[in-house]
């Protein structure tokens, strides 16, 4: 009788090779592959650091753009303030000189109408002469302040405009149109195309039916 353990039996090649059992390995333990992974993680890092570079370039263009826009903005707003300043410099000064202009005017028309009433005397002609200066008085000092940007506007026979004139009266004209200016009591001006002055001017009005 075999009294041999069972236990101390030795299996045999079959069966050796049935409960062989197969553990996966990581590639990355495997000594093999230890420069293959750690080149892939360089790699992956690198992407990130670069992609982070070009965000950071993109937001630092853009914030460059952003101030030389609001630079730009800042000159030309200071540019049109100076000239503003300049146009309008001597604003205060030209609009106290225009009664001055006023004062000539009316004295030429008052010479006007006496020339043509009296006779060809020595009185006439005296008076004539003093006319041709104020004349020419009156001519250089317009031209003198048209250089700085003054000049006047037509009002008569115009239709009546509040942000150029200003109606001192009414009156009914059966030949010019209703809300139409009849006369011109004073010249308005303007400076660098800005009103200075308003016309002081008459307005017709419908004639009333009796």
């Amino acid at each position: 009788m075999d009294k041999t353990n069972p236990e101390d039996k030795q299996p045999t090649d079959g069966q050796e090779e049935e409960n062989v059992i197969e553990i996966p390995v990581d590639d990355c333990s495997n000594e093999n592959t230890d420069d293959a992974c750690e080149e892939t993680s360089f790699e992956g890092g690198k992407e990130d650091e670069l992609s982070l570079a070009k965000k950071e370039a993109k937001d630092a263009s853009e914030a460059l753009l952003l101030k030389t826009a609001e630079i730009e903005n800042y000159r030309k707003r200071i540019e049109k303030e100076k000239r503003s300043h300049m146009d309008f410099a001597n604003e205060g000064l030209i609009k106290s000189i225009l009664p001055s202009i006023d004062n000539l005017e009316r004295a030429l028309l008052h010479a006007n109408q006496e020339c043509s009433e009296e006779d060809s005397s020595k009185s006439a002609n005296t008076e004539g002469s003093l006319k041709r200066g104020v004349e020419l008085t009156l001519k250089d000092l317009k031209n003198a302040l048209e250089k700085f940007g003054l000049e006047t506007f037509t009002s008569e026979g115009t239709p009546f405009d509040p942000n150029i004139h200003e109606a001192i009266s009414y009156e009914e004209s059966a030949t010019t149109e209703s809300d139409f200016i009849t006369k011109e009591h004073q010249r308005g001006y303007k400076l660098n195309g800005r009103l200075l002055r308003p016309a002081l001017v008459v307005v017709a009005k419908k004639v009333s039916s009796h």
